[in-house]
């Protein structure tokens, strides 16, 4: 059985910031057809706080089983019915709670309840702490054995026979308290991070030619570079946002550095080869993704360089600098309303059929969806998926297109989990964050080809070349350089050999040559932006998953857009069984069987070519349009 918070906090997926703007004073302004029925979850707060109590008389009822799981099969069928039981409560207590504090997150009476919440997590937690080590402690024939005798226990036969894949790697008690003040360390030097890089930097102001003045921080970093035409004072910001970073790159090159020792400490204490062997475990990925990944997209950066010169001619610079990355090539804002909106992602979601394109047309009329901005709500958008229930989507809807592209993103999430939900027992209804980003980036791809073959403006169809060539860039070629430092940082720790602020810097100007080539120009500070990137202290080889999701959604949607229409049926079916098949076998496996095959370079080689293919695509409609010579 998957651990309480996995189970949990796996099912939210989040799209990131986006422009917004507010379009409601208070909540009360807001249609009510646009905002989430909490009714779905509890009738009040009486009946949360009933099974609230609930839970916390079934906590003690799961400890009794200590030392007997290896008794029966009986007592394992009935110690994981009264943990289900207790699991689907909370699936239940956690987002009545969380949901409404995403859209007032000022209120200290929902803190208080968080809070709560958090006290049972740790109950469970502390309650749960044996179970493990039990559970590997059955021989793995009894369990066989036991599997076949119990239709309940069968259910969970993938999820029960997983765990002795990994049973060479499980440390005595011993050793696993040894290693737990490892894990403290690890976990505080992350907090450490955390409290650098956002809570004591303090970014300087900067008065700019029109007199505004802007602050040098992450969000006044992007207005500028976004909205100002002036390239040296876009620069400027952006150097000077760098700069915070570096005058503490000696901190954070040894709050990295502890990090790295911790990690290998604990995959070394493990029996793994390396770091990268031990993060790739649990979901039984082959380490060889990971580097043919890296090997793939590190050796095919030309359509991606000549993207960036397009740019600098179309721009009319002599030099091109990242912080000229987000300035528009054209000006083709296109304005929806919500509900226009929602026809246009209906209207490209229609080659999966009427089934699938009926199931989310159900979604967006039954509340199941919080539209629009209001005062004290969280920004940004995300998709909770809740076994037993459905899905709740959070937008802060505005009009953008890039709405539009969010909207699709996060249906994609819900109807991932929906199917699985739907399709799968308990056990194995949660997929794997391996293949989490497969289905949202699937339905931007086809809302993407659906704007292009139907638009006919010229600049907007530039700006959606744009777009598409801007996602595989930040998608697929970004999260590779970024997992390709990763790889080399982890790789020398495991030699023993120092990290330091200069080795750190240099890692990361040899990626950018290797990446950008001559086409973007160096800067002081930039060879310091490691030191910005987030999941490389919170997050344990991550990133290279969203390069590998949306490979393979390029595929499956490609799959279902091309050839015959007896071609097209097939891979619907797969894809319908892709995101129905939850977490019923490893992500590898599931992938394969819906026709993507990521122990390949194939997948990685055709994001390259599509790359390629716009491009040169943009190059034409730039040439068209006069943009360029």
């Amino acid at each position: 059985m998957r651990k309480l918070f996995t189970l949990l906090l796996t099912t939210v997926f989040s799209f990131g910031l986006f422009a917004q703007s507010v379009n409601y004073k208070s909540r009360e302004e807001v249609p009510v057809e646009y905002t989430w029925n909490f009714n779905d979850l509890y009738s009040g707060w009486d009946a949360w706080q009933a099974d609230y109590d609930k839970v916390l008389t079934l906590i003690p009822e799961l400890t009794q089983f200590q030392g007997k799981l290896k008794e029966s099969a009986e007592n394992l069928e009935l110690f994981f019915k009264k943990q289900e039981t207790m699991y689907k409560i909370i699936m239940r207590l956690y987002p009545y709670v969380s949901l409404q504090r995403s859209i007032d997150s000022k209120n200290t009476d929902l803190m208080s309840k968080m809070q709560l919440v958090s006290t049972l997590f740790s109950q469970y937690g502390m309650a749960t702490s044996w179970v493990e080590s039990e559970m590997i402690a059955i021989p793995k024939e009894t369990m066989g054995k036991w599997i076949s005798q119990s239709e309940y226990l069968n259910k969970s036969r993938f999820a029960l026979m997983d765990q002795y894949r990994l049973q060479d790697f499980v440390l005595s008690a011993e050793k696993n308290e040894v290693l737990a003040y490892y894990s403290k360390a690890l976990g505080s030097l992350s907090e450490t991070y955390g409290a650098l890089a956002n809570s004591d930097m303090e970014f300087p102001t900067v008065t700019l030619k029109d007199s505004s003045i802007v602050v040098a921080s992450p969000v006044g970093v992007r207005q500028v570079m976004a909205e100002n035409p002036n390239q040296d004072e876009r620069l400027l910001v952006s150097e000077l946002h760098r700069k915070e970073y570096a005058k503490n790159k000696n901190t954070y090159a040894s709050i990295y550095s502890g990090i790295l020792e911790a990690r290998w400490a604990s995959a070394n204490a493990r029996g793994f080869g390396s770091c990268l062997e031990s993060a790739l475990s649990g979901d039984s990925i082959p380490t060889t993704v990971y580097t043919s990944l890296i090997t793939t997209a590190g050796k095919n950066t030309q359509p991606l360089q000549k993207y960036l010169q397009l740019r600098k001619q179309a721009l009319g610079l002599e030099k091109y600098y990242g912080s000229d990355g987000m300035v528009e090539l054209v000006k083709a804002e296109t304005k929806l309303t919500y509900p226009e909106s929602k026809k246009l992602v209906l209207e490209a979601i229609e080659p999966l059929g009427e089934t699938y394109k009926n199931r989310v047309d159900f979604m967006l009329k039954n509340r199941w969806i919080d539209v629009y901005e209001t005062p004290g709500k969280e920004p940004g958008a995300y998709s909770l998926g809740l076994y037993g229930i459905h899905p709740f989507i959070m937008l802060n809807y505005a009009g953008t297109l890039d709405d539009s592209f969010t909207l699709a993103h996060e249906l994609g999430h819900s109807m991932h989990s929906m199917f699985s939900n739907e399709k799968q027992p308990f056990a194995t209804a949660q997929y794997s964050r391996f293949v989490a980003e497969v289905a949202s980036t699937f339905n931007e791809h086809l809302l993407m080809d659906y704007l292009l073959k139907t638009t006919k403006d010229a600049n907007q169809r530039i700006a959606l070349l744009v777009q598409q060539i801007e996602n595989i860039s930040g998608t697929f070629y970004t999260q590779a350089m970024f997992a390709d430092y990763e790889l080399q940082v982890h790789t020398l720790v495991e030699k023993g050999q120092p990290i330091n602020e200069k080795i750190l810097s240099d890692i990361w100007e040899s990626l950018n040559q290797k990446y950008y080539g001559n086409a973007v120009e160096n800067t002081e500070y930039g060879k310091y932006n490691w030191a910005r990137v987030m999941h490389f202290y919170e997050l344990y080889y991550y990133v290279y998953q969203y390069a590998t999701s949306y490979s393979a959604s390029a595929k499956l949607s490609h799959d279902v857009l091309t050839g015959s229409k007896k071609d097209k049926q097939a891979a619907i079916k797969r894809y319908i069984d892709f995101i129905s098949a939850g977490g019923s076998n490893f992500p590898i496996e599931i992938l394969k069987d819906a026709g993507v095959d990521l122990t390949t370079a194939e997948p990685f080689e055709a994001v390259v070519n599509q790359m390629n293919q716009l491009v040169n695509q943009l190059e034409m409609e730039l040439r068209k349009a006069g943009k360029i010579k």
